[in-house]
């Protein structure tokens, strides 16, 4: 059966009977976004499904850690970030805009001049969330540690960030740093 209309009367919602519609086809100039209501369908609702929600961002220069304390990665400069999700310039971290499970990825060097601890360790909003395993080599070269995990973010406050920590004694250098983040599955 078709449904033909004509005039300025048009469907009410109240006049469609729940499941009575099962195949529509609407000409290209027939929807607009003036007669879509209220902004129910907006980019963002479409998006997260639609376009991969991925970043990969790293350090472009060497940065110095201070002994005995946490330091926050400076992750500077972006391979790619479809989201715009990390921040690069200012909080260094990952703060995702759609809802969901994310596979995060990172690892970095650190000189090991010097005996002490070397640790590698993702925090989420600001507590630690998970420390990344690594190898600390002959005295001199580097450590380099890494791993990845699974979180959840809830897409408005939630974020990730890179720390590192070193006992040395002395200051020492990171000098290589990655991040990487894709999308797994919606909440």
């Amino acid at each position: 059966m078709a449904l033909n209309l004509s005039g300025t009367t048009g469907i009410v919602t109240g006049n469609i009977a729940p499941l009575n519609i099962t195949t529509a086809t609407i000409a290209n100039s027939n929807v607009t976004t003036a007669k879509i209501a209220d902004g129910n369908i907006t980019v963002s609702k479409l998006a997260s499904n639609l376009i991969p929600n991925v970043c990969s961002v790293y350090r472009n220069t060497n940065q110095n850690i201070n002994t005995g304390v946490f330091n926050r990665v400076q992750l500077n400069v972006s391979t790619f970030d479809t989201g715009s999700f990390f921040d690069i310039i200012t909080n260094y971290r990952f703060l995702p805009t759609v809802a969901g499970y994310y596979n995060i990825y990172a690892n970095l060097g650190i000189n090991a001049s010097g005996a002490g601890q070397r640790i590698a360790i993702l925090y989420k909003n600001g507590s630690e969330y998970r420390k990344l395993s690594g190898t600390l080599p002959i005295t001199g070269s580097n450590a380099i540690l890494g791993g990845s995990c699974l979180m959840s973010f809830n897409g408005t406050s939630d974020y990730a960030e890179l720390w590192a920590f070193q006992d040395s004694g002395a200051t020492q250098t990171i000098n290589v740093a990655n991040f990487d983040a894709y999308f797994v599955r919606g909440l």
